[in-house]
């Protein structure tokens, strides 16, 4: 029922803006330039926090404890820096795309189609991905077939992307990202529930290790998080996601003024924060759940990173 909902709703959606929302080209691809700062902003977070977030950082946790937590400082330096230097050249500028700023600066189409070509092969990748995820966690808890759910994700998407434009793109983005957050939170507490309550959690995290390295500020190559690999790793990876991708220029392009510009990625520093908080807390009840009885070593998983499907098949089901 979820997942028929999910889909007729993001079709309806796409639909809707087909027949009503779009007018000109601008209307289509840069939402009128005149959309609400808030709504970009969840559009943002949805874009970035794919299910890939959800089962890689709470398996993360669930594996090697809470190290992983200081992406969220490095992912606000991030943001701060695309405040501070980015958007105050490229949104007066009123582009489509970031690409068009490098032929303008240099006078090179060779270099905008050269950069056009990297971002499109790293987008590929990355749609992989995030269509990966959740079929694998779809297909763990239902009858259909890993290879039917990249179908029917895949196909359900290009259409109300492509026939709905960036409204559509907004708004199913906002529905999609109250459920993943209601999704959190429901195993959060079940979790939870589960064990005795949030502190008996964090009681047995502790004793089998999960929140040891927490604050690790050594400077081993060889350690696999500390404070400072975590830091420069994500402030790099977001840096240039809040800075120059495509799905953020055009989220924050799609605002009429630079003052609800900023306030798109305001939001997000408090959207990511928050999610990402969450995320850990989840997979560290999850840990205190399984802590005598591993899932993962007992072959019932064959990765950490599916640690939350197989507790919502175990516990929810």
């Amino acid at each position: 029922c979820m997942l028929v909902l999910t889909v007729v709703v993001s079709l309806a959606i796409g639909v809707y803006h087909a027949f009503r929302g779009n007018k000109t080209s601008e209307d289509y691809a840069m939402g009128s330039r005149n959309m609400k700062a808030f709504p970009v902003s969840l559009s943002l977070l949805a874009t970035f926090l794919s299910a890939n977030s959800i089962l890689g950082y709470s398996g993360e946790v669930y594996g090697n404890g809470l190290g992983i937590t200081w992406t969220i400082v490095g992912t606000t330096l991030a943001i701060f820096l695309a405040l501070g230097f980015i958007m105050p050249v490229m949104y007066p500028l009123k582009l489509v795309t970031p690409n068009q700023y490098l032929e303008l600066r240099f006078k090179s189409p060779w270099l905008r189609r050269l950069s056009m070509g990297m971002s499109f092969l790293s987008i590929v990748v990355f749609m992989g991905l995030a269509l990966y995820a959740p079929t694998l966690a779809l297909s763990a808890v239902t009858p259909i077939s890993f290879s039917n759910y990249i179908w029917i994700m895949g196909i359900v998407v290009t259409i109300y992307a492509s026939i709905g434009g960036l409204k559509a793109v907004v708004w199913a983005d906002v529905f999609q990202m109250v459920l993943m957050v209601g999704g959190v939170l429901l195993i959060t507490v079940m979790a939870c529930i589960e064990v005795g309550g949030l502190g008996r959690a964090w009681a047995i995290a502790s004793e089998g290790g999960r929140t040891n390295g927490l604050v690790d500020i050594s400077t081993d190559l060889y350690t696999r998080h500390t404070v400072w690999n975590i830091i420069l790793m994500t402030m790099t990876n977001w840096g240039s996601h809040y800075s120059v991708s495509q799905a953020t220029y055009q989220r924050i392009s799609s605002v009429p003024t630079i003052q609800q510009a900023r306030r798109v990625l305001f939001y997000n520093i408090i959207g990511m924060t928050g999610f990402l908080l969450m995320v850990f807390v989840m997979g560290l009840c999850i840990y205190s759940v399984y802590a005598g009885c591993d899932p993962y070593a007992r072959g019932h998983i064959f990765s950490k990173d599916q640690i939350a499907v197989y507790f919502v098949k175990d516990k929810l089901s």
